[in-house]
């Protein structure tokens, strides 16, 4: 981010540039000028982590140590004989996908990233003399991620047709990033896209927050900036000076503060001793401030012509960030031919050092058929740095080769090395017999023997031993909601996140008579593919990849003066949801009324992936199997009964998971959030017959049988 002095000429072309980044054609690569308006926004996230994130201080004490014992003097050059590389995967939410930000772009902002981060760009030899002694380079570098979790070839650009905002607004979304987020301890997420901060400003730049445990174990950790202040071509507005807006990011994720931190001229700053006290942002590039000359030039402060520098003070910190548990994994070499940014046949010298394994994953998933079997391709590990098998081109054995314990029953294990006894595919066939969610295996522990290894000494080798765990999911279900949400003159907005797998927010809003749904930018069914306005389905319309939808538009138009269509009816509405690659289809029911507002009545979407929904149609569950899923001490009382039923024996853990009350035949009559370990259903007037109570947390689904007399 950077702040802008100039503010009055800023401001005067604010409403021009706003017209430029709405245009649907890229700007040509002459350079755009536009105001960033992020400072204070950037600076309200960085003050709430500082204050609330407790992994932050332990990071802070850890730093502080390592500095104090560091054997090197404090004014010098870092040591690159033996780079480091941080894999990235970039999420990027643009409704015209590699079109509005294509790889070049990408690898443009990279390229300078990387310069910026090695001291090759041109401005580094020009840093202010009064700063040619302090001014350093790092043995940081980053690159785009090869292979994904599953490991598979990719691109480390993952390409979103919404329009999704808000993923820079501190924990409001913290929901909803997890469901798009690679592992955070094997790739560092970038989510690219125009409204930081879901408030319909365009011209914030980015933000980036310190290393976090916290964040990191629940898939959070993350920088969220602008495609419009990155690289260059597709939908850059290609200034390359203010662009370096993205090393500053890049500086913060390896817990660098602001050089004006505190703006306070006597006050601790950026806890740096070679960068001068400063009481303001963007000061100017020679500007003095605190009664001195002050680092105006420095890549964390706030600039719009000069970044130029970091300093050996920074680099050292950044060096104490690479150590610390949010970010050590990243980067060590092992991860780094996981995730495709290094050769597992490399001869250099910094990665032969130490013989290891390399396992392209570790995270097991069951199969979108959900019958039991894995996802693929198989485990392919990787023997580096002079390690090596002794059998080539064959299978090991269990037991003599490799020990395997917690492998589910119906799943078998095989492992067979390349001719050359420097990798090896490990696949897991077959099915399990028991896949619900709650049979997910956290610690199937794995090890070579010494008589798999060439050397026969397995220990000495990093990786012999790994943990894998396999995500087993729950039967496929909707997820079905009645919310009865109203929006009118009197009251204008109403906002609700989507329960179930898939959080993601909607609202209904009011402003100067026009009714609208806000989808964020997703994918919605309207009367075509460029309109706003929305179409109603009739009941039974099939929803899903062949429909025409409207992504990356407007709020979608219930009632307006010039489309009154929709007044004085209640219809379906499609609309999708994408997490990853994969779609989620969904439809809502809205009542409209010029009168008297709109109500959002129920919406149900399918919770597989990729898998069509009909508009209107019933609440399906799998109670086929409910018999198998009963926990003996979850019991309903009365069972049978007649006007109400009381869940006894329930866990702590269920309060806040959902509770449902389903037909024999699936479809489900009643849903609500579970408030208690001892909630009541009434149900009164249900007809005589056999329906099943289905209680649900984000580990477990459990379904009871209930029969009414």
């Amino acid at each position: 981010m950077k702040f802008t002095a100039i503010f009055f000429f800023w401001s005067s072309l604010l409403l021009h540039f706003q017209a430029v980044a709405q245009q649907n054609t890229p700007p040509s690569l002459q350079p755009l000028f536009s105001p960033d308006n992020g400072l204070k926004a950037e600076e309200r996230q960085l003050k709430q982590q500082i204050a609330t994130d407790e992994s932050l201080k332990e990071v802070e004490i850890f730093t502080q140590h390592y500095l104090q014992s560091k054997q090197q003097g404090a004014n010098a050059l870092p040591d690159t004989s033996c780079v480091v590389t941080i894999p990235l995967v970039f999420q990027v939410f643009h409704p015209q996908g590699s079109t509005g930000v294509p790889l070049s772009q990408i690898d443009y902002a990279l390229k300078d990233l990387n310069k910026n981060f090695a001291g090759a760009d041109n401005d580094y030899q020009n840093v202010n003399a009064a700063f040619s002694g302090v001014k350093s380079y790092t043995k940081v570098r980053f690159a785009r991620a090869l292979i994904d979790p599953q490991g598979n070839p990719t691109t480390g650009v993952v390409y979103y047709q919404d329009k999704q905002s808000g993923f820079g607004n501190g924990s409001g979304w913290n929901s909803e990033i997890p469901t798009c987020a690679w592992d955070n301890y094997k790739y560092f997420n970038v989510y690219v896209m125009k409204d930081l901060y879901a408030d319909e400003v365009t011209n914030n730049s980015g933000v980036c927050w310190y290393p976090s445990t916290t964040m990191s174990n629940n898939n959070l950790a993350r920088m969220v900036y602008n495609y419009v202040y990155l690289g260059q071509g597709g939908s850059s507005y290609n200034d390359l000076e203010f662009n370096q807006t993205f090393t500053h990011e890049c500086g913060h994720s390896l817990n660098l503060r602001h050089t004006f931190e505190g703006y306070n001229c006597a006050g601790t700053g950026d806890l740096c001793n070679d960068t001068p006290p400063t009481d303001a942002a963007g000061g100017g590039c020679t500007a003095t401030i605190c009664g001195n000359l002050i680092n105006g030039e420095n890549y964390l402060d706030y600039n719009s012509s000069c970044y130029k520098n970091f300093t050996m003070d920074q680099n050292s910190r950044m060096e104490a960030a690479l150590l610390v548990g949010s970010r050590f994994p990243l980067w060590q070499y092992d991860n780094l031919v996981a995730t495709g940014l290094l050769s597992p046949t490399s001869t250099n010298a910094c990665v032969a050092a130490n013989p290891f394994f390399a396992y392209t994953k570790t995270s097991l998933v069951e199969e979108v058929a959900n019958d039991g079997s894995l996802e693929m391709p198989p485990v392919q590990i990787y023997a580096c740095a002079g390690a090596q098998f002794v059998k080539m081109g064959q299978t090991l054995t269990i037991g003599t080769d490799y020990n395997i314990t917690n492998v589910p029953s119906g799943l078998s294990v095989e492992i067979v090395t390349a001719a050359n006894g420097k990798s090896a595919s490990l696949t897991f066939s077959g099915q399990a017999l028991s896949h619900d969610v709650s049979n997910s295996v956290s610690n199937l522990a794995f090890s070579f023997t010494n008589a798999a290894v060439v050397g026969g000494n397995a220990s000495a080798i990093l990786n012999a031993s790994k943990a894998f765990s396999i995500d087993f999911k729950k039967p496929w279900e909707k997820t079905c909601v009645t919310l009865n949400l109203s929006t009118n003159a009197n009251s204008t907005w109403n906002r609700f996140e989507t329960a179930g797998p898939i959080p993601r927010y909607y609202g209904l809003w009011y402003d100067s008579g026009i009714y609208s749904l806000e989808n964020y930018g997703r994918g919605i069914i309207t009367t075509s593919a460029n309109s706003d306005n929305i179409q109603f389905l009739p009941l039974g319309t099939s929803i899903g990849s062949g429909s025409t939808w409207r992504a990356g538009g407007s709020q979608g138009v219930l009632y307006s003066a010039t489309y009154p269509s929709l007044n004085n009816q209640t219809g379906y509405v499609g609309f999708r949801m994408q997490a990853g690659n994969d779609f989620y289809y969904g439809w809502m029911q809205i009542s409209v009324s010029a009168t008297n507002g709109v109500t959002l009545l129920e919406y149900h979407y399918n919770e597989k992936p990729n898998e069509p929904i009909d508009a209107g149609s019933a609440c399906i569950i799998n109670v086929a199997v409910a018999g198998e899923m009963q926990a003996e001490q979850v019991r309903l009382f009365p069972n049978p009964a007649h006007d109400y039923v009381r869940i006894e024996g329930l866990e702590e853990g269920f309060v806040g998971g959902k509770i449902s009350l389903s037909d024999i035949h699936g479809q489900r009559l009643f849903a609500s959030t579970l408030d208690s370990r001892y909630p009541e259903i009434p149900v009164q007037g249900l007809a005589a017959g056999v329906y099943v109570v289905s209680i649900e947390n984000k580990n477990r689904l459990i379904h009871v049988r209930l029969v009414i007399l």
